[in-house]
């Protein structure tokens, strides 16, 4: 008999869980609350990208946003729950400290912040999200296994940086600079870059409605003035001291996490440079202060 593959930790998501299927049993309805629910939920809905906005994105892209402004809107609910006021607390602070609009307001995006609030932010030992807690909400109460399948592949996604190796129409060949893997992958920015440039950001994998191809899900952070080397560099600082047969897990915590919750949207605010319509130009390493623009010790002189 073949064991079962081990079940991730998710106490958060069950607290959760426990407290809905009470509400659930409960003999008596609050009707009252039932009416506010769900009209905040329909409030939430027309907050969110509509199906003009979606047609006008790549299939394979417009059905990762669907799953997540749905995502969005679940996990906007779920902050009511006390359980989860360590979430709503880096929330309200993210929001006073970088006004995610995007530029001229903000170097963060608001495409790059949804992500990380339901994706990368994790609390407790079991890494949890709101994006893994909402989904095994969506789980527990009988969701698509299709639309279960693209939320998990956005759950387990993260930023990165690649290199440009080519483009045409909108497909661009991206490659890792830390695993040198290569990937074709989609994008909806109007950017193609060009050969040589670096991109922080985030590529999801395939999905069904176009197999073979990734999706470059966020508007790209280019990186300015700053080498593959010395971003090379940089990972080699991250894993200095993983065994090696946990360089890429360290890799990969480091790039979704961080050492601290802000640590990448930080980066993302002193390092920002210029921007256009299609990409933001930013420049410099997270380790080195003197190489991000926004930061008090920057030398304009040095490239990276």
């Amino acid at each position: 008999m073949k064991n079962k593959a081990k079940r991730p930790r998710q106490p958060l998501a069950d607290k959760i869980l426990k407290q809905m299927q009470k509400e659930i049993n409960k003999e008596i309805v609050d009707l009252t609350s039932v009416r506010a629910g769900r009209k905040h939920a329909s409030d939430l809905q027309s907050t969110i990208a509509n199906t003009k906005d979606l047609a006008a994105l790549p299939p394979a892209h417009a059905a990762y946003a669907w799953v997540q402004n749905q995502l969005s809107i679940m996990a906007e609910q779920l902050l009511n729950f006390s359980a989860l006021h360590r979430f709503q607390a880096i929330l309200e602070k993210s929001d006073d400290l970088y006004q995610p609009l995007g530029p001229p307001m903000s170097p963060l995006t608001p495409s790059y912040h949804a992500c990380w609030s339901l994706f990368d932010i994790s609390v407790g030992m079991g890494r949890e999200t709101l994006g893994s807690i909402a989904v095994a909400v969506n789980q527990k109460f009988g969701a698509h296994a299709s639309f279960l399948d693209l939320a998990r592949k956005m759950i387990d996604s993260r930023c990165s940086v690649y290199q440009v190796v080519s483009s045409t129409g909108n497909l661009i060949t991206l490659k890792d600079l830390f695993s040198g893997k290569s990937v074709k992958a989609r994008y909806a920015s109007g950017y193609g870059g060009v050969p040589g440039e670096l991109w922080y950001t985030r590529v999801l994998p395939p999905n069904d409605l176009e197999p073979d191809v990734h999706v470059v899900f966020n508007t790209p952070y280019n990186m300015y003035q700053t080498s593959a080397q010395g971003w090379q560099h940089y990972f080699e600082r991250v894993v200095a001291k993983s065994k090696p047969d946990k360089r890429d897990i360290d890799f990969h915590l480091h790039m979704k996490y961080g050492p601290e919750p802000f640590y990448w949207p930080e980066y993302i605010f002193y390092s920002y440079y210029n921007h256009t319509e299609n990409y933001i130009l930013s420049k410099g390493l997270p380790d080195i202060p003197e190489s991000l623009p926004h930061n008090d010790k920057y030398q304009s002189s040095r490239n990276w």
